[in-house]
């Protein structure tokens, strides 16, 4: 049992990775022992996070829950495959319920509150209850988090500037607790990160980021803390074919070497240098072997995928990934955040061009609803769409 959770361990987390060998290893260790917690909990780590299993994910983590020495975080694991998976609010409300019987006083059943709420598409009540805790808790993982989880909420509709303020303390809390250089920095790439989305400053962002690293230099962080994968999504965002090569020769560096599939990860490295190069089929391409390999998110590789088929003017496959974009539910909103909006512009302007009206209408009226109370820098955009809706409404009289 000890060599099986041992070898578990290494092939999950150590330098020769290999997830097929951890899972292996897992499973057999839970046919040992079926009321291991380590056992059972990482073999769905794998299945979900490595595998994008998530059915998988969300049999095995029900054994979690109901393990005699089973903990709190099994049952937010539990909560997120289910979302994934795209269970009924009952069955989301059924899971929290056994989560506050078994562990009344648990400190994360915020958070499965916060996940149950999101899901159910009731933002004000996850910020308010991400917020008490954020006000009121003094232990660092609590505060962390909850600050993540407002920043995401927080930009989702358009309220830049608290996602600013939320990100900030959540860096402040991590860089009280272990002060580092790797924190240091990726505090300035959260700065630069808030300026690369709709209406963004682009060169404001390439400022902050330049100052960042030569403030604190990539060489004096040690290579697995380095974030070049924060780098690269900010690369993304901007489509920076430099930023781009920069943070893919880091992550072939650093990375690649760690990764547990080496082909599925250099194709999301050739992707991502591909779509900021306006190499788009290549960057198709390449994206779908990286989801395939479950070296990319789906929600990533379905942005990039619509981005691309967009801009070679096929129009129905553009639709086609975009919407698979929205129908991937995404529980704490770290895609969601920076993406959906932009995602559903582009789909209202692709059915407007193709004259479905309704189908205009309704994805632009997604975007008046997220950013009802957004800045109020980005209030001539939601005017602008509603001005849209408003012209599309009277052609369908």
């Amino acid at each position: 049992m000890e060599r099986l959770l041992t070898e578990g361990y290494y092939y999950l987390n150590g330098p020769e990775r290999d997830y097929d060998k951890a899972l292996a290893a897992y499973r057999a260790a839970s046919l040992i022992d079926s009321t291991s917690t380590s056992a059972l909990n990482n073999a769905a780590v794998i299945e979900g996070d490595r595998k994008n299993n998530w059915v998988a994910a969300e049999s095995l983590y029900r054994k979690v829950v109901k393990l005699p020495r089973t903990f709190g975080g099994g049952f937010n694991n539990l909560l997120m495959a289910q979302v994934r998976n795209g269970r009924s609010p009952e069955t989301l409300d059924s899971t929290v319920a056994l989560f506050k019987a078994t562990f009344p006083t648990s400190g994360d059943l915020w958070a499965a509150d916060f996940i149950t709420a999101v899901a159910k598409g009731q933002y004000d009540r996850a910020d308010s209850t991400a917020r008490a805790v954020a006000t009121a808790s003094k232990g660092v993982r609590q505060t962390a988090r909850s600050s993540l989880y407002l920043a995401n909420l927080a930009e989702l509709r358009g309220r830049i500037a608290e996602a600013r303020k939320w990100a900030a303390r959540q860096s402040e809390v991590l860089l009280q607790a272990q002060p580092s250089d790797a924190q240091r920095l990726a505090a300035t790439f959260d700065s630069a990160y808030y300026d690369t989305g709709l209406d963004g400053d682009r060169a404001r962002a390439i400022a902050t980021i330049e100052r960042g690293m030569a403030r604190t230099p990539m060489s004096g962080i040690p290579g697995p803390d380095r974030p070049w994968g924060f780098l690269y999504d900010i690369a993304i965002s901007l489509r920076d074919p430099a930023l781009m090569r920069q943070a893919t020769a880091g992550l072939e560096r650093d990375v690649l070497a760690m990764a547990g599939d080496e082909t599925g990860f250099r194709a999301r490295i050739s992707a991502g240098v591909a779509y900021t190069e306006g190499r788009w089929a290549d960057a198709i391409r390449d994206a779908n072997i990286a989801e395939q390999r479950v070296s990319i998110d789906e929600q990533t590789s379905a942005y990039m995928r619509g981005v691309a088929w967009r801009e070679l003017g096929q129009r129905d496959s553009s639709i086609a990934a975009f919407e698979v974009f929205l129908a991937k539910p995404d529980p704490l909103l770290f895609n969601d955040s920076h993406l959906r909006v932009a995602v559903l512009q582009d789909l209202g302007e692709l059915y407007e061009e193709k004259g479905e009206t309704k189908l205009a209408i309704d994805r632009y009226s997604q975007i008046t609803q997220l950013w009802e109370k957004a800045d109020p820098v980005l209030q001539p955009r939601v005017k602008m769409i509603r001005e849209r809706i408003t012209k599309l409404m009277a052609k369908t009289g």
